[in-house]
């Protein structure tokens, strides 16, 4: 049997505040959130990049500047956890692969 755990309505208008608000901070256009892991996985089309939903927390496409937030996992987990995901996936979007430039850029914001 599939886990059904979803975020609830105001979860999601507190996590695309957030979007916004690390979009001005940041200062990135137009980052776009999704919790459907197929359609994130169908723009990898090189297949180079796909996640599973059991132990993926988050995940991001720079080119896209798409983020996917793994509801299963998140929605029972501190708010604090998926602050941290947004950040790191915020970090990606800002420095690409540079795990070391990833991780600073997440400590800074979320020590």
């Amino acid at each position: 049997m599939k886990n059904k755990k979803k975020f609830s309505g105001v979860d999601r208008e507190w996590i695309d505040s957030l979007i916004h608000l690390f979009e001005n901070i940041f200062e990135l256009d137009f980052v776009t959130l999704t919790y459907d892991i197929d359609y994130f996985n169908s723009l990898d089309s090189a297949h180079t990049n796909i996640i599973d939903d059991v132990k993926n927390v988050g995940s991001c496409m720079k080119s896209y500047r798409m983020i996917y937030l793994n509801e299963k996992i998140l929605s029972g987990s501190p708010r604090s956890e998926t602050i941290r995901t947004l950040l790191h996936e915020f970090g990606h979007i800002k420095h690409g692969n540079d795990e070391s430039r990833v991780l600073k850029f997440e400590r800074r914001y979320m020590p």
